[in-house]
């Protein structure tokens, strides 16, 4: 079984990346967060194989929710989903400890080809 956390503030996103990780890993546990204080307490409370991030929260940015889930578990691999193009932000997101960089605006096949990389060991940046 893997077990993934997916943490974005929009309950609709959030009820489709579990729909597209559910249909390709049929046993997958999920869990959900909508802040990023509730995405740090689920890092220290779950052992995850992966985590999906947003960058925007109402409460902490997405990249400081990043360094902080990188002090609570330093291998548990994070795949940044963000509407914010690449030369925005994927760079402060690999400097902070990110496996991967998939844009909101990619399709579910894309999506789920960067977590399959990132699951597999290898970094992801789209």
């Amino acid at each position: 079984m893997i077990n993934f956390l997916i943490a974005d503030d929009h309950a609709f996103l959030r009820r489709g990346l579990r729909q597209a990780l559910q249909e390709e890993f049929l046993s997958a546990k999920i869990i959900e967060t909508e802040t990023g204080r509730a995405t740090i307490e689920a890092v220290k409370t779950h052992q995850f194989d992966l985590v999906v991030l947003d960058i925007n929260f109402p409460d902490i940015n997405g990249i400081d929710v990043l360094k902080e889930i990188r002090l609570v578990n330093q291998s548990v691999p994070v795949i940044i989903f963000t509407l914010y193009p690449e030369e925005h932000y994927a760079l402060r997101a690999f400097d902070a400890g990110a496996s991967g960089y998939v844009t909101k605006d990619s399709g579910p096949d894309e999506f789920i080809s960067a977590v399959t990389k990132v699951l597999d060991g290898n970094a992801e940046a789209r």
